[in-house]
């Protein structure tokens, strides 16, 4: 068939010329009667992407790994209108809420642990983004204990040199934000940070976390760059009650006289998990300041939440601790904390302010913990 018809026109080139004239002649004229409205407008996408692009240029002009993820929740959150975003690293041997977004809706507490079959564990064991829609407010995103999410959620692990160092969770009230197009401009600010932090320069390795120091303490840095995100939450947010503040050992020239460095060492190491606030149920984080000084933040809507924590930490402490080198001897610990108000100005002044309290409470013995 095919050849009689090519056969057929080699035959009859004056109507094989026509017919090609006149399909020239039609392709002309649908061309020029096409409305331009039909024709596909591709600036306004290259437009966006441009804008992508100076906004991740942006990003990755830090130079602390820290500040990286601070920035990075920025530009994540402004694809979520109606939503948020989270970040979740290890803390004292667990995973927990460590920083959100400024504007992030609905805010996952910080501190807040990981549980198992949740959205952010799902994404942190298989080493790839997990996205899903909410139905009553299954899946959870971190916890059982969380607000029912709604809209759709999507996690993605932050993997460097082959380590989990941590899991950006993403939530919007509208699932049509997490187009292919959005999702993939998510993954590629995580992915572009795991590339940057492979350089030695951050001493990025299988065994190390980035983001957490001695005893599995939040870096300093860490905390105060959450403290400062806290401190403009509280404008948008004043309902949310955020309190920081110092612990500290009571007695600790006599501890340290009577004790070698490395009973001193597992001193502390326990320490930290016993005041963990999670081990109490509550959503609360803890970092290094200096040695036996230790920040803690704690969140949430009850205004009672320190002194519940403070009132357990100290029934676990009524038995004595012992030491590495045998002995034992109770344990007391000070507390000194300052509530973020929307009239707060600094982290600088809330340090202060808890360095204060921290101050009363130690000058008297029978005060242990002291409210700026």
């Amino acid at each position: 068939m095919i050849n009689k018809s090519i056969r057929g026109f080699l035959d009859n080139r004056l109507i094989t010329m026509l017919l090609f004239l006149a399909i020239c002649i039609g392709g002309v004229w649908v061309i020029k009667d096409t409305p331009i409205d039909a024709i596909p407008d591709l600036s306004e996408n290259q437009a966006q992407w441009s804008d992508y692009q100076q906004q991740l240029d942006h990003v990755l002009s830090e130079k602390s790994a820290i500040f990286l993820i601070h920035e990075a929740l920025a530009l994540i959150q402004y694809y979520l209108k109606y939503g948020g975003v989270s970040f979740l690293t290890r803390n004292l041997d667990a995973w927990s809420v460590v920083a959100s977004s400024e504007k992030a809706f609905n805010a996952l507490p910080l501190g807040m642990p990981m549980e198992e079959q949740t959205l952010a564990n799902e994404a942190i064991y298989s080493g790839k983004p997990q996205f899903a829609i909410h139905f009553n407010g299954n899946p959870w995103r971190v916890n059982a204990s969380e607000h029912l999410a709604s809209g759709a959620s999507f996690a993605i692990p932050l993997i460097v040199n082959d380590r989990r160092q941590g899991v950006f969770v993403c939530n919007d009230e509208s699932p049509l934000v997490f187009n292919e197009s959005t999702k993939h401009k998510l993954v590629n600010v995580v992915n572009m940070i795991a590339l940057k932090l492979v350089s030695p320069r951050y001493g990025a390795s299988i065994e190390k976390d980035l983001f957490t120091v001695v005893h599995g303490l939040l870096d300093p840095d860490f905390w105060r760059s959450t403290l400062i995100t806290e401190l403009r939450r509280a404008t948008l947010y004043p309902k949310i009650k955020t309190y920081f503040g110092f612990v500290t050992i009571s007695q600790l020239h006599e501890i340290r006289a009577k004790h070698r460095l490395d009973s001193l060492q597992q001193l502390q190491y326990d320490i930290v998990r016993l005041a963990n606030p999670s081990n109490v149920g509550l959503s609360g984080l803890l970092g290094q300041f200096s040695d036996y000084v230790y920040a803690f933040v704690i969140q949430g809507s009850d205004e009672q939440a320190v002194g519940k924590w403070v009132k357990s930490v100290n029934k676990v402490l009524q038995k004595p601790v012992l030491f590495k080198d045998g002995s034992n001897r109770v344990i007391r610990l000070h507390y000194g904390y300052t509530l973020i108000k929307d009239d707060s100005t600094s982290d600088d002044q809330l340090i202060s302010e808890a360095k204060t309290a921290l101050s009363h409470a130690l000058k008297n013995p029978d005060v242990l913990v002291f409210e700026y």
